[in-house]
């Protein structure tokens, strides 16, 4: 019996120290991957830890392709200022000024991680990622690779290096400690988020000369936008131990430009979306997480118009569709498949929202037509299928309409039908509207075309408006001529006296 329990723990040993073994040579092959000798300090430091050599490795073999964009100021003989742009009174359409009057310009600085990171820093934030994970009771139930993904990095997107988990523990400890509430993921999230939110306030006018600014300038300079401000709510979780990630939309299928949120995890792993569903601020085409690790090859990441860290997760914010799409190969060469996408409308001019997951050049069953293939888009959203050519996006299909049950409704113009279009749904009374400053564009044959038809008052109802004879079956723009900007920035179809704008 001794023999035996003898045996026992001698191969029970054998297989931890083949594993450390495993984890450590792992952990050096990545550390020679970057060629940045602190980086094999950094391993030989955790060599006999073996739950941090895990963590270690985990960084370095995914620390490929992350980097700092970022800037510094320097003076007329190039050298390095201490001069800060995060100030009172900087803004997007004044730090120019600033630089000018202080005799400085901007040099743009791209600073790759596996370069530029030294063993001391991270040895600093290891530690304190792993003390905030092991000395928080809300934190424990956290999974190893929870922890990893989304409390261990160091980075949240490609901001600058910072001290940023020592700044924010510290100004939370505090808070935390005689907090009345019970200490729970969800009760800590909102002390934190409440916090920030008084300290770094939405400012559409803000500085965007890079991601975002560490903690420290963020306090000072008081204001970001959505993305920065999402960022900082991460930073500000994952500080206190509290699993978090950037959720980035990088479009919106019923507005201008993207946006970007934040989320959090619970103790059991579940994802909490500080905002959802119908109270997103438009529909999103597409929605993703940014992880630390890799998720897609740099290849398809470029192909899809993605990060390769980027995670698909629009189905957490929005019921979305898989569909077939026909597509009219002529207007495109071979080469260009790959930029083959669904485009939305958005400041003026279709912008791409999502590319093809596959093309089928052998016509479809149904359509007669080469068709492509998209997974997991959102839905109540106006597409075209487009190709992006040089910077641009052209159309190569029919516009058609996804509704909010999944239903595809192709938009073929007809200019032999002829309507009169009620306008009366689509104005408001919190936009000032001149009938005589406005023309009616509509699409047709691949283009927008003026419509002659003027804006007129309807004979019945003097505070409604109406413009007549105009072709049916497509969808339209109410344009400023005096602004250049469309009636509410968006185009909109009709059905009888409903509008439906997208």
């Amino acid at each position: 019996m001794f023999f035996f329990k003898y045996c026992v723990a001698t191969a029970a040993c054998a297989v931890f120290l083949t594993a450390c073994d495993g984890r450590l040579r792992s952990a050096r092959q990545a550390a020679d991957a970057t060629g940045n000798p602190e980086m094999y300090r950094l391993v030989e430091h955790y060599k006999d830890d073996p739950e941090k050599l895990t963590a270690v490795a985990f960084l370095l073999e995914n620390v490929a392709g992350h980097e700092a964009r970022t800037f510094e100021l320097v003076d007329s003989a190039g050298n390095a200022s201490g001069f800060s742009l995060y100030r009172a009174g900087a803004t997007s359409g004044r730090y120019q000024d600033m630089l000018d009057s202080a005799g400085l310009r901007l040099r743009r600085r791209t600073l790759p991680d596996a370069a530029v990171l030294t063993a001391d820093y991270l040895i600093r934030d290891i530690d304190l990622a792993f003390d905030s994970w092991k000395n928080n009771s809300w934190s424990r139930l956290y999974s190893e690779e929870m922890f990893r993904e989304y409390i261990l990095p160091y980075r949240v997107a490609d901001e600058r290096i910072s001290d940023w988990r020592s700044f924010l523990a510290d100004r939370y400890r505090p808070m935390i400690d005689t907090m009345s509430a019970p200490r729970t993921v969800e009760n800590v999230a909102a002390l934190v988020i409440s916090d920030i939110q008084k300290w770094y306030r939405y400012d559409s006018g803000v500085l965007t000369l890079e991601t975002m600014p560490t903690p420290e300038e963020a306090y000072v300079y008081g204001k970001g936008e959505c993305y920065s401000m999402a960022n900082m709510f991460v930073l500000g979780l994952r500080a206190v131990g509290i699993a978090a990630a950037t959720d980035v939309i990088p479009v919106w299928g019923t507005s201008r430009g993207g946006h970007a949120e934040a989320a959090y995890f619970d103790e059991y792993g579940n994802p909490v979306t500080l905002t959802t569903g119908s109270n997103l601020g438009a529909k999103p085409v597409r929605v993703y997480r940014v992880r630390y690790s890799r998720q897609h090859a740099d290849r398809e990441a470029a192909a899809r118009g993605v990060s390769p860290f980027w995670e698909d997760v629009t189905a957490l914010y929005t019921n979305t569709s898989d569909i077939r799409i026909p597509v009219d190969t002529t207007a495109f060469g071979p080469e260009e498949r790959s930029s083959l996408g669904l485009a939305v409308y958005g400041s003026r001019s279709w912008r791409a929202g999502v590319m093809a997951d596959s093309v089928s050049l052998w016509p479809d069953g149904e359509s007669g037509r080469p068709v492509a293939h998209f997974s997991r888009i959102g839905r109540s959203i106006l597409y075209m299928p487009a190709v992006v050519r040089g910077g641009y996006t052209y159309p190569v299909g029919e516009p058609f309409t996804l509704d909010y049950k999944g239903n595809i409704a192709y938009i073929r113009p007809d200019t032999s039908h002829r309507i009169t279009l009620h306008l009366t749904t689509l104005l408001t009374d919190t936009v000032v509207f001149r009938p005589d400053d406005y023309r009616l564009l509509y699409w047709a044959d691949g283009d927008w075309k003026e419509h002659p038809g003027r804006v007129e008052t309807n004979p019945k109802n003097r505070a409604a408006y109406l413009i007549r004879d105009v072709p049916g079956r497509t969808f339209y723009r109410l344009h400023d001529r005096t602004t250049g900007r469309d009636y509410r920035n968006r185009p909109f179809t009709t059905d009888g006296w409903w509008i439906q704008r997208y």
